[in-house]
């Protein structure tokens, strides 16, 4: 071959190609799965099952379980955010209690849409300490978003207790949606995901609408 010769063609894209289109499929048999199954039914096994796939293929994509949930985990989170992040653009501008409606309408969107599976991904029994940490990562990006949005709207109180605010409305509708969806307080459980978001929205905005008032 000369050094006028065409390139030969390339062998790796379509294998790298397969690589991505068998590692999706795989995510997506361990997603189904998960919803109908729940943790006590996920396993690799069943995972290659709904596939159609030998289990070589997935360990040879995955450490094991464990490394499935996580990506199944890093999705969801990047699903959250998302949803935050549009809904504290939208209702930046305006008032208050639109704005902190809009904001545990996305929470509570997010995990009450694909309740099964959130169910599933925040088990404690499945809690690595590389999912936690997604957690925390998702959970600290969003509350930037949101505590930066509800500044506008508190511009009457000085920092230090505007900044508390902001964490106490945070952690009132995402813990109310964390409680709700891992299904295990017989309190919540009575309750329906449209009267979740509206109670605590509600108990959210008259702390703020108290704190006004004192200031």
């Amino acid at each position: 071959m000369t050094k006028l010769d065409p390139k030969p063609p390339s062998r790796l894209a379509p294998q790298q190609n397969r690589s991505r289109e068998t590692r999706a499929r795989i995510l997506a048999a361990a997603d189904t799965l998960l919803r109908a199954q729940g943790v006590d039914g996920f396993s690799i096994g069943g995972i290659a099952s709904l596939a159609g796939i030998p289990i070589g293929n997935i360990y040879r994509r995955f450490e094991g379980k464990d490394d499935i949930l996580q990506a199944l985990k890093d999705a969801v989170a990047s699903r959250i955010a998302t949803a935050v992040s549009s809904a504290v653009k939208t209702q930046s501008n305006r008032d208050l209690q639109s704005y902190v409606e809009g904001f545990a309408d996305a929470v509570i969107g997010v995990f009450s849409s694909d309740e099964e599976l959130h169910r599933a991904l925040f088990d404690p029994r499945v809690a690595s300490p590389k999912m936690l940490e997604t957690g925390q990562n998702v959970r600290s990006t969003i509350y930037s978003q949101f505590s930066l949005g509800l500044s506008t709207h508190l511009a009457g109180l000085d920092g230090e207790v505007a900044e508390t605010a902001a964490k106490v409305v945070f952690s009132i509708i995402t813990n109310a949606a964390l409680t709700k969806v891992r299904g295990q307080d017989p309190i919540m459980r009575h309750f329906a995901w449209d009267e979740v978001k509206r109670q605590y929205s509600l108990a959210a905005i008259a702390y703020l609408r108290e704190l006004q008032a004192v200031r």
